[in-house]
């Protein structure tokens, strides 16, 4: 989170309200990327 956070310059509150619950795994998914190290 924090990572995407300052590359896009896109504040972690903003994050939230775009993707509301788990913001991480959601991300990871539309990227296709695997699944955060730290997510269940």
């Amino acid at each position: 989170m924090r990572r995407v956070s300052t590359l896009a310059s896109i504040p972690i509150k903003q994050l939230f309200t775009l993707f509301p619950s788990k913001p991480a795994k959601k991300m990871a998914y539309i990227a296709g990327l695997p699944k955060p190290h730290g997510c269940v």
